[in-house]
């Protein structure tokens, strides 16, 4: 489509368009998200063991947070849900091990790095409300990793495990997608 035949919508870009290019143009790397997801996983010792009770008692004695598991129906197809209102988490019953892991990892990132997320965003060129909303998301899922799976365990225990994707995935007790 050419000028002047209704094809030319010039340089505008979707929010995700402009989300995947910062992320894209940082290599996916954010050294101080990784940072400070790697403390807080020594911090309050998060092993393979039973990394969910270790985030779930780490939100209700840091943050009074509980958690609780709902039917999917009940959260609008939503995976997670927070309640501000109530200090509580809901999780949909949809979710496997591994993504309820993730999904209480990434509600840590929400409450204790947005300014950190904030920061990190001030540098993005990202013109619109909702490519700020998918940014801080994809932020906080980013931390959410890097507190699930360390860079540096993760890459030591990849290579003695010879990149075997499903025994990473039992080791950390992570998604394929994850890992």
């Amino acid at each position: 489509a050419g000028k002047g035949d209704g094809g030319d919508f010039g340089s505008a870009r979707l929010p995700v368009e402009e989300v995947r290019d910062f992320f894209h143009d940082r290599l996916n790397y954010f050294p101080s998200l990784d940072e400070v997801a790697e403390t807080l996983h020594e911090q309050i010792g998060m092993t393979h063991d039973d990394p969910y009770m270790t985030l779930r008692t780490y939100l209700s004695d840091i943050h009074g947070v509980s958690v609780q598991i709902m039917p999917g129906d009940l959260l609008q197809k939503a995976l997670r849900r927070y309640d501000y209102h109530r200090r509580r988490v809901l999780l949909s019953e949809l979710l496997d091990q591994p993504g309820r892991n993730f999904q209480l990892a990434v509600q840590v990132a929400l409450l204790e790095q947005h300014d950190l997320i904030n920061k990190i965003m001030a540098e993005a060129p990202i013109s619109s409300e909702e490519g700020r909303r998918i940014c801080r998301i994809g932020l906080a899922r980013y931390y959410a990793g890097a507190l699930l799976m360390p860079y540096e365990r993760f890459r030591s225990t990849a290579e003695e495990l010879r990149y075997d994707c499903e025994a990473l995935c039992r080791r950390f007790d992570t998604s394929f997608e994850q890992v």
